[in-house]
């Protein structure tokens, strides 16, 4: 337990009372959980559509957006925990359900940013609206979800342990990766006739999210202490995840602001690229929904092995699926590009399942254990469009001509992924 994980369990009265009553209810969590992530799976996996469609973002643009979500998302959630301690040694009567009251108003603000401008700003016949109310709200918004989910996450994991985090947990990875899933699906008429109003009315889903929250206990409980520690291999599978985590991610941001370029080369209307983005989210749903249920994986070495594998098939297919298809019949690449994101989608999901059922189990279900768990993901969210703006710039330069895109991706993000693969080999054959 880190020093301001301890600071802000034993600095807030309501936190004895709290671990008393025991842990949340789930359904509530559970609840609070799907409004949120219909919101913000929409907004930081679906922006890139909004900006391609709406703003006309170049795909260097979108890259470079990716980096400024990646770069405040690690900030907020490395200091999520850190700044509730300072609070509470300062007096602050803060505690994690008030802490998420205030957050469902400001995100529902940040949302307003986008609708606002567009309505207020003359824009030409023909021309494209100012782009600078949705970098506004991404700078605004995405700092308040780096907040948002490790409180959450300490209020799914606390009190729980053994069998009943791993259930919870696949429970909950289920319910909001499935809320990502259903949002892209009901937002993309919107996306394509007026994202602005479709971003204002997700900050109206956060406003009804809050009405959940007198169900909340008032700060979330650790684990008893009468209940066995954990084994000590959760150690060391935690260590080969964290390597294994934000990699997933490096490969995930790195393909996002891709796919409408890749879509639309296939010629795939804009009312069904969400749809198509959908495949990933429930695939990876119905994984999180089995491992919640089948926990064949838990305390195994081969499962960061065909997690990892997974990953980078399934990458790799997404990412070639426009050079897949024959000239005339883009069909075929558009089976290669759902395929692969299904595959990429199962490998992610495995990867996640662990890597945050280990954190927990072994962060004592503390707030900083989920900020570390998110900062990984942030430096993933970095570093992936990292991997795709130096192409992207080369080819708007001349310097490379556009065929080279997907093969420097590849190379680059395929380095990355050569060398955690080769850390995650070496620990299990040296642990196993």
């Amino acid at each position: 337990m880190t020093s301001a994980g301890t600071a802000s369990r034993s600095a807030s009265p309501a936190h004895t009372a709290a671990a008393a009553s025991g842990p949340s209810p789930l359904w509530a969590v559970n609840a609070f959980s799907f409004l949120n992530s219909f919101g913000t799976g929409v907004i930081t996996s679906g922006i890139f559509l909004v900006t391609k469609n709406t703003y006309d973002f170049s795909r260097t643009t979108n890259y470079l957006l990716g980096i400024v979500v990646g770069v405040t998302y690690i900030a907020s959630t490395l200091g999520t925990g850190r700044v509730i301690a300072w609070l509470r040694r300062h007096g602050v009567p803060l505690t994690g359900r008030r802490t998420l009251g205030i957050l469902m108003p400001l995100m529902a603000l940040a949302c307003v940013l986008p609708y606002v401008g567009l309505r207020m700003l003359a824009v030409e016949p023909g021309r494209s609206p100012p782009s600078w109310p949705v970098w506004l709200m991404v700078v605004t918004y995405i700092p308040l979800t780096g907040v948002l989910w490790p409180v959450i996450e300490s209020y799914v994991s606390g009190g729980r342990r053994g069998e009943d985090l791993r259930s919870s947990m696949g429970l909950w990875n289920f319910v909001w990766s499935l809320a990502t899933a259903v949002a892209f699906v009901a937002s993309a008429p919107l996306i394509q006739r007026d994202a602005p109003l479709m971003i204002l009315m997700l900050g109206g889903v956060h406003l009804l999210a809050g009405l959940v929250l007198p169900a909340f206990t008032a700060d979330p409980p650790g684990h008893a202490d009468d209940h066995e520690p954990h084994p000590p291999i959760y150690e060391k599978l935690l260590v080969t995840f964290r390597i294994l985590l934000p990699t997933s991610y490096i490969f995930h941001t790195a393909l996002q602001p891709f796919l409408p370029e890749a879509m639309a080369t296939l010629g795939l209307a804009v009312s069904w690229q969400p749809i198509v983005l959908s495949v990933f989210a429930v695939s990876r749903s119905i994984t999180f929904f089995a491992a919640g249920h089948i926990h064949a994986w838990h305390g195994r070495w081969s499962t960061p092995i065909v997690g990892g594998a997974l990953m980078f098939t399934g990458f790799a297919a997404a990412l070639f699926s426009p050079s897949a298809a024959p000239p005339g019949s883009p069909g075929i690449g558009i089976m290669v590009l759902v395929g692969g994101l299904v595959v990429f989608a199962v490998g992610m999901a495995l990867i996640y399942t662990a890597a945050i059922y280990y954190a927990m189990a072994v962060g004592n279900a503390q707030v900083d254990a989920g900020g570390k768990h998110e900062a990984l993901i942030g430096v993933g969210y970095t570093v992936g469009p990292l991997c795709g703006l130096a192409p992207s710039w080369a080819i708007g330069t001349g310097t490379i001509q556009e065929r080279m895109f997907e093969p420097v991706v590849l190379s680059t993000v395929g380095v990355i992924g050569f060398i955690a693969a080769a850390i995650v080999l070496h620990r299990v054959w040296k642990h196993s």
